[in-house]
């Protein structure tokens, strides 16, 4: 009966042995399992967070490079208003000088007429002058 007795005591040990084996191999392949989930998980998390930042990025970089078109345009409009002043002055100053001119023309046309009518009145009155002195004479 011992004999039966350590026989059946080391088939016990033996399964439990068997079953111990068998439940920590079913936890270490559960563990790898569960760890390679996890690991796939954490790879889709890390690729999401990826594709965010760069979607991120690259809108931070449209923004910036709308935002250096619009300084851009502005410069451009600027620049563009500025030549439409200075161009509006130069021909502010032709009219000023063309009207300048117009008026020097017409003063000096103006005197000039003034003068000979002087001169003409002056002629006239020198002829009358004569006339009447030679009038007298012949009285």
């Amino acid at each position: 009966a011992k004999v039966e007795h350590d026989l059946r005591s080391r088939e016990l040990k033996a399964q439990q042995e068997a079953r111990e084996a068998a439940r920590q191999e079913w936890l270490e392949g559960f563990s790898t399992e569960r760890a390679t989930e996890h690991e796939e998980r954490m790879n889709v998390v890390r690729s999401r967070r990826d594709i965010a930042q760069s979607f991120i990025q690259l809108q931070q970089e449209e923004r910036i490079a709308l935002g250096d078109a619009k300084a851009r345009a502005e410069e451009a409009r600027a620049e563009a208003l500025a030549q439409l002043r200075a161009d509006e002055e130069a021909l502010n100053r032709e009219i000023a000088a063309s009207r300048d001119t117009r008026i020097v023309s017409n003063v000096a046309r103006a005197t000039a007429l003034q003068q000979s009518r002087a001169e003409a009145k002056r002629r006239q009155q020198e002829d009358l002058a004569r006339r009447r002195a030679q009038v007298e004479m012949a009285l």
